[in-house]
């Protein structure tokens, strides 16, 4: 530093020292508030408050202040740094009950400009005015296909016992681990199967399940409240109303029920009109409490969609959340059994009220401006790793991407405020392609959500050759042979590899993007389990094709799509047509035609 620069430095330091020089002051946020008061549909103050600011165009997260004893929030901002002209917040407020219900709020508001100059959003009052309950603690159980003992169909004829297992795990769950241990699937088969209406069905019916719920609950009635009934009826909003009704009443009251066992207990469902897929509800999404007591059920219901187990499934379908209309359009139909509760809606249930009043199914919103129709195009398929040439149903880019937005926006809206294990799970995704089902109840896209996984191949080991001596007489053959001694298995070290595995698989319309269902897992899978190119060489088998070479034989390129014909929506089979001949392969590798 030289003469002239520290003078100038000391002569700056006594102008500051004299207040002739200020130096620059970095200007402080200005505060922006946010508060108002919650009230339930009727107007009165709801406390206990939890109430939750999300800014959508930064995804940051804040929480307001609140109290126990006062229906009052409020939440302060930093302008610029936290809170934009123009950006738009979403608000949740949440009020749990001691049983565990839900009343909610969610709101979204974009802010303004003059807002951010007057200091915030004033009396921004709430009314909770949804309702959910979704019994988190329910317990998941698979069809034990290895429990059955008839050879045929296994897994659909376990749905009936893995349903009932889940119902009675759940209701004896907090007592003290003294659930029957003789309750497996094996068990329960057998005892409801004896308790059939028809006893040579291999089914549960409604009877079978029915008994088993009933009889192998927590009993005595007096003592922890439980009374299944076997409830059936021509009208879908009768059974719909009667399902959230019943699932809404708190069993054996608040104060009178039995320490350490649920207040709200699921229903179990027959699903597709038969009894080969048994389903439990476990939660509901509606517009108020259908049990503010315990005859009365409010005239005005709004049904907005469940939560559901499906034992036959595994994995992805198993558990997830289904919209309403969803729910009656796929799930949820009229028995055709032949016996006397053939044509109707069933579900077992505690006992309903003789006046149910009026349902509305709130449908899902559309989400597309105009349908979106594919096209048919040839793709390239690796098939017997030679490149093949097939007919497939295909969108555009800008296609594909309205229909990840689509899903994206059906599950911010409608499951993630009432779910926060699936906003969880749901936040760590991103979106894979969509992929068309046609199906005769509607055509509909499912789009994969996934995250990145390192998997490490099994190492491969084969035979090294050591040449000690090269004879130049001796065949390969003899000299491998007289070096058999030394001769080693080394692996070959396969480095790890990055790859899309699946946690959440979102259902959309494929006609105008409403959302239908989610469902989700703890951790991620392969989805679909059998690819494309593995469905058109098991298609391929079929005609003795089973190499590359034979692919030349074929005398039209394969057609590649996938259809929902049974089972669940979430496992379509791939129709594969090759030269005329039409092979559906299941996703469990089996190919019928």
């Amino acid at each position: 530093m030289n003469a002239k620069t520290t003078a100038i430095i000391g002569l700056m330091s006594i102008l500051v020292a004299m207040c002739l020089i200020v130096p620059a002051v970095v200007a402080q946020p200005t505060p922006v508030y946010i508060y108002g008061f919650a009230y339930d549909n009727e107007s009165t103050p709801v406390c206990d408050l939890d109430v939750t600011v999300t800014n959508l165009n930064t995804s940051d997260v804040f929480t307001a202040e609140t109290n126990a004893s006062s229906n009052y929030y409020q939440l302060v901002l930093d302008n610029s740094s936290e809170v934009q002209e123009g950006n738009t917040l979403r608000l949740i407020a949440v009020n749990a009950s001691s049983t565990g219900y839900h009343i909610i709020n969610v709101t979204t508001y974009k802010i303004t400009a003059p807002e951010l100059n007057a200091g915030g959003i004033f009396n921004l009052n709430l009314t909770l005015d949804e309702f959910y309950l979704n019994l988190v603690d329910f317990p998941m159980s698979e069809a034990n296909a290895s429990a059955c003992p008839n050879q045929d169909d296994k897994e659909h004829k376990m749905c009936g016992p893995a349903t009932a297992q889940m119902n009675l795990d759940y209701m004896w769950w907090n007592s003290s681990g003294e659930i029957e241990e003789a309750y497996n699937q094996s068990y329960l088969y057998e005892y409801g199967i004896s308790n059939n209406n028809n006893t040579n069905l291999e089914y549960f019916d409604v009877k079978g399940m029915w008994a088993t719920i009933q009889y192998l609950d927590p009993s005595p009635y007096s003592e922890y409240g439980y009374n299944f009934g076997k409830y059936h009826n021509a009208d879908c909003n009768t059974m719909m109303k009667s399902i959230c009704h019943w699932i809404c009443y708190t069993v054996g009251g608040v104060g009178g029920h039995k320490d350490g066992h649920p207040y709200h207990v699921p229903g179990a469902v027959p699903a597709y009109g038969d009894y080969t897929n048994w389903m439990s509800i476990r939660g509901l999404h509606t517009n108020k409490n259908a049990a503010p007591s315990t005859w009365v059920t409010p005239d005005d219901l709004e049904v907005y969609g469940f939560w559901v187990n499906d034992p036959y499934s595994g994995g992805i379908g198993e558990n997830s959340y289904k919209t309403a209309d969803e729910w009656t359009d796929t799930y949820y139909k009229p028995l055709e059994t032949g016996d006397q509760w053939d044509g109707e809606y069933v579900a077992i249930l505690e006992p309903p009220e003789e006046d149910v009043g009026d349902i509305t199914i709130i449908s899902s919103k559309a989400r597309f401006e105009v349908a979106i129709a594919p096209m048919q195009m040839e793709k390239m398929l690796m098939v017997y790793e030679v490149e093949q040439l097939t007919l497939e149903k295909v969108v555009t880019d800008d296609e594909s991407l309205k229909i990840v937005k689509a899903a994206i926006e059906g599950v911010t809206e409608e499951l993630v405020p009432y779910d926060t294990e699936f906003a969880d799970v749901f936040a760590k995704t991103s979106a894979g392609a969509p992929m068309l089902v046609t199906s005769e109840n509607g055509d509909y896209y499912l789009v994969p959500f996934n995250v990145p996984v390192i998997e490490r191949p099994p190492l491969k080991k084969v035979p090294v050759e050591i040449e000690r001596v090269k004879a130049s007489g001796d065949t390969k053959f003899e000299r491998v042979k007289s070096l058999a001694a030394n001769a080693v298995i080394e692996p070959i070290v396969i480095e790890p590899i990055k790859v899309e595995r699946t946690l959440v698989v979102v259902r959309v319309d494929a006609e105008d993007g409403s959302f239908k269902e989610a469902s989700w897992v703890a951790d991620p899978v392969k989805y679909l389990p059998v690819s494309k190119a593995e469905a058109l060489e098991l298609a391929l088998s079929e005609i003795d094709i089973t190499s590359a070479s034979g692919l030349s034989n074929l005398q039209s390129k394969p057609t590649v799509e996938l259809v929902y014909r049974d089972a669940s929506p979430y496992y379509p089979d791939w129709k594969i047509t090759v030269d005329g001949t039409v092979f559906f392969v299941g996703q469990d590798g089996t190919v019928s035609s």
